[in-house]
């Protein structure tokens, strides 16, 4: 399933930076790495769709009902992101296992946006209709020989990332508790970074045999969002608006098993909300800086 890493916000770099310059490295190194990653979402996705009408083994054969195509990708912004992530990975500090998957990475994203959009504009003015298909099948070799190794690249990434994060994340936590307290801030990366503990898990159906290891998952995500409810409700909480994440009780739904497959989806679009809502911290955090 698709969910994005939570991206440090400005402001976090800003604090990070002033108590441990290294450790904000760290955290700009990881949010570059994943802003490539997060941004590779849009191929992930084109390529779900394609595959969900074409046998990606043989490609289209000139017979089938719908040709709903495939998603663009937005160029400009894959080619930025991956220009800056392999900058990041000749900085300090080294990484060597992660910077080099990677720089790996990079290499294997420049050609995916321009195949993928000439494919999607191909489809979208249903050319395939005159041509009996002819170059949706040449498209086909250059999506089937470029899409799958991207792909599998930033999954390798995406799991060093995870590893990466268990550190980071409860370093994170400490610093906020130092600077502010458990106030806002500590509470909603927490909630966030508890969150995150939960993404490996998500598929169609809940996998039987790590069913222990998802309800404890679940169970510490839980307890933080109790917290976090708690917290905004006490006298002078700051920030105090909004209701209780909605993120928790689709988990529970899904992790049931007795939804269809839909449940993973409002999981995976409650999950993205919620990181949209909390990531960049309440309104007026400063987080004007160069993020460098």
């Amino acid at each position: 399933m698709l969910a994005p890493v939570p991206r440090e916000p400005l402001w976090l770099l800003d604090s990070a930076a002033r108590h441990d310059p290294a450790f904000a490295r760290l955290l700009a190194k990881r949010r570059a790495y994943s802003a490539l990653c997060n941004e590779l979402m849009s191929v992930a996705n084109g390529w779900a769709i394609y595959a969900s009408w074409v046998d990606v083994e043989k490609g289209p054969e000139g017979t089938e009902r719908i040709a709903p195509g495939l998603t663009s990708a937005n160029e400009k912004n894959l080619v930025s992101l991956a220009s800056r992530a392999r900058q990041y990975a000749m900085k300090a500090p080294q990484l060597p296992e992660l910077d080099a998957a990677i720089s790996g990475l990079v290499q294997l994203v420049e050609p995916v946006p321009a195949i993928m959009n000439e494919a999607s504009d191909y489809y979208d003015r249903k050319d395939y209709m005159d041509d009996d298909f002819k170059a949706g099948k040449a498209y086909h070799a250059q999506l089937a020989r470029v899409v799958p190794p991207v792909l599998a690249a930033r999954d390798d990434v995406m799991r060093q990332i995870a590893v990466l994060s268990e550190k980071l994340d409860a370093q994170e936590i400490d610093m906020i508790e130092a600077s502010n307290g458990k106030k806002y801030l500590w509470h909603s990366r927490r909630v966030l970074w508890l969150a995150g503990k939960m993404t490996p898990f998500f598929d169609w159906k809940p996998e039987a045999s790590r069913s222990e290891e998802l309800k404890s998952a679940v169970a510490e995500f839980a307890a933080a969002v109790r917290a976090f409810d708690d917290y905004r409700a006490s006298p002078g909480a700051e920030h105090a608006s909004g209701s209780s994440l909605t993120l928790l009780p689709r988990v529970r739904e899904w992790r049931s098993g007795r939804g269809d497959d839909r449940a993973i989806w409002s999981v995976v679009n409650e999950y993205n909300s919620m990181v949209r809502q909390l990531e960049p911290g309440p309104d007026g955090m400063v987080s004007s800086r160069s993020d460098d």
